[in-house]
């Protein structure tokens, strides 16, 4: 029987702003240029890169600043709240613990952590506050912890594949995140919940 439902923020909680417009870029990028923006979006996830560091980077490599137009200091500059997954998380609450486990740089983080909606969340791993990043295997027993569950407890919710295949490794049922549709029906066939 599960105990505890995680939840990835970016994606999932919360629908990404700037992510569509490096997505589309990244399509131009040569393969260093590539491994670079890799690099240096790992390093900074971990918290070991700062903003002005990463948007420099991003400038260079995708020759824009797309992201100067965005007051980066506002919530709505990174995010719009998936209110219906939101909704959701209030009816999981009544019964499970409800967690998030996300890859996030340190200065949205710290925006995103005093969001109302955050405070629904019994527990939180954001990978720059502890220096490791989804899919290692470590990050997800850190947020099973924090939960005082096991991993095989729980369910989690992401989606990108690569993060959904690394918890499925620690023990956990994981679910790739498409809509809220298709992530209902999939908790309705694990008997998460009854619609």
């Amino acid at each position: 029987m599960f105990r505890a439902v995680i939840f990835d923020f970016g994606g999932v909680i919360v629908r990404e702003r700037y992510n569509s417009e490096i997505t589309t870029q990244l399509q131009w990028l040569g393969e260093n240029e590539a491994q670079r923006y890799q690099q240096i979006e790992a390093e900074a996830a971990r918290g070991h890169v700062d903003r002005d560091i990463l948007f420099k980077t991003y400038k260079e490599l995708f020759k824009l600043d797309f992201l100067v137009d965005l007051d980066v200091d506002t919530p709505r500059a990174y995010a719009d709240p998936n209110l219906r997954i939101i909704d959701l998380v209030k009816i999981l609450k009544s019964k499970y613990k409800v967690g998030i486990l996300s890859n996030n740089f340190a200065f949205w983080a710290k925006i995103l952590k005093e969001q109302d909606y955050f405070k629904l969340f019994d527990a939180s791993v954001i990978s720059c506050d502890v220096g490791m990043l989804k899919p290692e295997s470590e990050i997800y027993h850190l947020i099973a912890g924090r939960l005082e569950v096991e991993p095989r407890d729980c369910v989690f919710i992401d989606d990108l594949a690569q993060n959904v295949e690394g918890a499925r490794k620690t023990g956990m049922t994981a679910v790739l995140f498409k809509d809220y549709d298709s992530l209902v029906a999939e908790l309705v066939n694990l008997k998460v919940v009854k619609w």
